[in-house]
């Protein structure tokens, strides 16, 4: 029912040194490895690459209009692929992951900074929300246990907002931030239900 490939970068300008290989996934870039094969429950694929049986995107309602890209850019809402395909493999529909369909994409200069990974970690928070809320609300305990991993580990003068915005070049230390950032989120979101401050 659905066909997703491998999306190489096109780097604009030097991958940054802070980018760990974990956050490549907030500019599209997929690379699963392997051969062609159905796809694993984690794997997804990105809308840079990705083919849809018309009969599979009608029968299970289309694209939700609630999710996505629109407008200015201003809004880095996503998930309307993401949000497709998981109604289709609930319904028993396979996903193949086919990484010789490749394409080549873009990574321009203005997602290359710090600034943007924090936005779109933010709104990869509310996306995932308005996608599932009661998956975000599930998952408020471990997301605060998180957080305070990570604000326990930074320096004392670290461990305010201003610790979500250090300017690091550890690629370790800033997908941990980036982790922070939407841990935050998504419990702002469920409004911290189901989490005890202690």
């Amino acid at each position: 029912m659905v066909v997703g490939g491998r999306v190489d970068p096109i780097w604009s300008q030097p991958r940054p040194a802070w980018l760990h290989d974990s956050l490549l996934g907030n500019l599209s870039i997929v690379d699963w490895g392997g051969d062609a094969r159905v796809a694993a429950k984690g794997e997804w694929f990105a809308g840079a690459n990705i083919a849809f049986r018309v009969s599979a995107v009608v029968e299970h309602g289309g694209f939700s209009t609630r999710l996505g890209r629109i407008g200015s850019g201003s809004s880095l809402l996503s998930n309307e692929e993401t949000h497709l395909l998981e109604r289709i493999r609930e319904a028993g529909g396979q996903a193949i992951y086919a990484p010789n369909a490749k394409v080549d994409h873009l990574v321009e200069a203005k997602r290359l900074t710090r600034s943007w990974f924090r936005k779109r970690n933010a709104w990869q928070a509310l996306s995932d929300f308005t996608m599932r809320p009661e998956a975000s609300a599930a998952q408020a305990k471990e997301n605060w246990a998180a957080l305070v991993a990570y604000f326990n580990a930074l320096p004392p003068l670290e461990r305010t907002v201003r610790g979500l915005l250090s300017e690091t070049d550890d690629p370790e230390l800033f997908r941990w931030q980036t982790g922070a950032i939407y841990n935050l989120a998504s419990m702002l979101l469920t409004g911290f239900e189901g989490v005890k401050v202690d």
